[in-house]
């Protein structure tokens, strides 16, 4: 057995490929009784799934562009579906704010009883300022053993 075939027989992937595919059914089925027609396919209900996580991803986000709206220490450089950019304008005041950037997701996710927290790295060097950071929602590591 290879390590795809590993993962796909791990009791936590079935159980998520159980629920994904019982959550495309239940669309298919609400798609059929709007009156339009799936063709035998689940294309259009994925489609609608993954409208839904950006969503949701864009949701859990909000908190932090209402944190930051007419804030001149920190900008929103580029939003990234799964995240943002931002700019710092001091180094000195960075960590407050990546503090306060990911408290504010943590407590959307808990809002939303969404397992996930914000994740960052710094996307461009310190020299020359101002630095950057890439943040990302993550699933909030749940162990997968094989």
């Amino acid at each position: 057995m290879n390590d795809v075939e590993k993962f796909l027989e791990h009791a936590l992937i079935k159980k998520v490929f159980e629920h994904r595919e019982a959550e495309l059914e239940a669309l298919m089925a609400a798609d059929k009784a709007a009156g339009t027609k799936l063709k035998g396919r689940s294309a259009r209900a994925r489609s609608v799934m993954a409208l839904s996580v950006q969503q949701k991803e864009l949701e859990l986000l909000l908190p932090v562009y209402k944190l930051l709206e007419d804030n001149e220490e920190v900008t929103i450089m580029l939003y990234q579906f799964d995240g943002i950019t931002v700019r710092y304008k001091n180094e000195k005041t960075r960590g407050i704010w990546e503090d306060k950037i990911k408290e504010a997701v943590k407590l959307k996710a808990e809002e939303l009883g969404i397992l996930t927290r914000l994740e960052g790295e710094r996307v461009c060097p310190p020299d020359p300022p101002p630095p950057y950071d890439r943040w990302r929602t993550t699933s909030a590591g749940v162990p997968i053993e094989f």
